[in-house]
């Protein structure tokens, strides 16, 4: 039942980070452990280019139109992933995409431009890594000995 609301949550963040790290940002230094291409300093590139598929009408805003057919989408992948693993009254609780668009739509503009994305994913990432903190999360100590995982 948890995984189907954590599912239907990084859903939710994967659609915020298609446009979310578009703003004008160059990323880091190009190259990385992996060269060149899908480097770390691509991000900023991909984000945008990301942003530009979602983005139907090219007018350089996504619109609530917009929003709701790539977020139903992604939404409908993981239902069918998950199958009956999913729990239909927490799902029931979730908001949906006109709720998250209004949320993320700091200007109340009727659109999202990559500046409101980026800020939902700076939010949404912060919201998550204390979460995890709180849990002992990937990074934290999982069985509260006072050692990180790798020395568990």
């Amino acid at each position: 039942m948890r995984t189907g609301v954590k599912m239907l949550t990084a859903v939710c963040a994967g659609l915020i980070a298609t446009a979310a790290t578009a703003q004008d940002w160059d990323g880091p230094p190009r190259g990385g452990r992996r060269g060149e291409e899908g480097a770390r300093g691509d991000r900023g590139k991909q984000a945008m280019d990301r942003f530009r598929q979602v983005d139907r009408n090219g007018d350089g805003v996504l619109s609530l139109e917009e929003f709701r057919a790539v977020h139903n989408r992604r939404r409908a992948k993981i239902e069918e992933r998950l199958g009956d693993r999913i729990d239909p009254e927490r799902i029931a609780k979730m908001p949906s995409s006109t709720e998250i668009f209004r949320r993320i739509d700091a200007d109340e503009s009727g659109g999202l431009d990559p500046r409101e994305m980026h800020g939902a994913h700076r939010r949404m990432r912060e919201k998550m890594q204390q979460r995890r903190a709180r849990r002992g999360g990937p990074d934290g100590d999982r069985d509260r000995g006072g050692r990180r995982p790798w020395a568990e």
